[in-house]
């Protein structure tokens, strides 16, 4: 089975697939479309004058830092 398609999340309110629309499909948490719904839920802020990956490297490598303890 292909992880984008298994169910990942399970609660009512989880992102509908645009192609399926079942809800909390894998693709909507393993992929770039993941990437926009978390910083904003995380109420991160990107500095639209960078392109993307400028923009979100140095806070990215930060979270990863902080998350695996690795300075």
């Amino acid at each position: 089975m292909k992880k984008a398609f298994a169910p990942v999340d399970l609660h009512p309110g989880a992102p509908a697939d645009e192609w399926s629309g079942d809800l909390g499909c894998g693709a909507q948490y393993f992929s770039q479309q993941a990437v926009g719904r978390l910083f904003s839920r995380l109420r991160h802020r990107i500095d639209t004058s960078l392109k993307f990956p400028g923009a979100v490297e140095d806070r990215a490598r930060g979270l990863w830092n902080r998350a695996t303890g690795v300075r």
